[in-house]
């Protein structure tokens, strides 16, 4: 038979396959033409099958003829669906390129902007956890690296306000606070006192027992005032054996009351 509606081959009709290689091998498998064919019906490519017996033995073949017209149309049909799957694909492609580079672009925005508010000293700035499980591996490596910044600094910024030896405020951030507490009474027109001490005779000592004993002594004392404070005082070590008290909004009759608990502290000490 064939595929463009032409007349069958009568059934028993003989053929000369002396000529005919593949179609002799049909009676062992399947074969086909490895070249078309042309008569007066048109040009075909041929396949063949055995018919085989109940004992299994090939004792007749059979074949179809497709016309290669056929073939070329069902081969031009198959390119066009390539290219327009192709097509589809490649504009596919494009899109899930495009929008993944700007998901990727806008991570690299917000990244950019945390970056520059941290430089800028915003060290309490935290990103929040998004996206892919990349993406939040990232922001939380960020996160941490800003903690780690920010507890740094302020332990920086710890030590350099504070006395080595007693713990207390030094003497520079006695003089920032000062200033600033003396601009914030007058501004709330509110009391402020302040209070300045040293120990008596401590040259002599220090003389005498040395300088070990003599911090030791700076020690105690700075121990001393601590239990004598306010919330909210601001107690500092103001050099040598000196020490200095703010007491923000507080009238004098109330700074004097802080100064004698202070000296009787000391006292029964």
């Amino acid at each position: 038979g064939d595929t463009d509606g032409g007349s069958d081959t009568p059934v028993g009709l003989e053929y000369d396959v002396s000529k005919l290689p593949e179609m002799r091998k049909a009676f062992d498998g399947p074969a086909a033409d490895l070249e078309p064919a042309t008569d007066r019906w048109g040009t075909w490519l041929s396949g063949y099958a055995p018919i085989k017996d109940a004992r299994g033995r090939a004792v007749a073949i059979v074949g179809i003829d497709v016309s290669l017209a056929h073939l070329r149309r069902e081969e031009s049909n198959l390119r066009h669906e390539a290219l327009l799957t192709f097509i589809h694909a490649l504009v596919l492609a494009v899109v899930a390129s495009w929008l993944i580079t700007r998901a990727l672009l806008n991570k690299v925005h917000v990244f950019s902007r945390a970056a520059e508010r941290v430089r800028a000293g915003d060290l309490d700035f935290q990103l929040a956890s998004s996206g892919s499980p990349e993406i939040r591996r990232f922001t939380e490596a960020f996160n941490s690296m800003v903690r780690g910044l920010k507890l740094n600094h302020d332990g920086l910024m710890e030590q350099a306000t504070r006395d080595m030896l007693t713990g207390l405020y030094n003497h520079v951030y006695f003089q920032e606070r000062l200033t600033t507490e003396i601009e914030s009474a007058a501004k709330l027109n509110q009391g402020l006192c302040l209070l300045v001490l040293d120990i008596d005779h401590f040259k002599g000592f220090n003389d005498t027992w040395g300088y070990s004993i003599g911090a030791r002594v700076i020690r105690q004392m700075a121990d001393l005032l601590r239990q004598s404070v306010r919330p909210g005082d601001i107690l500092a070590r103001y050099g040598g054996d000196e020490f200095a008290v703010i007491l923000p909004n507080t009238d004098m009759e109330t700074g004097r009351a802080v100064a004698e608990k202070m000296r009787k502290t000391i006292e029964r000490y």
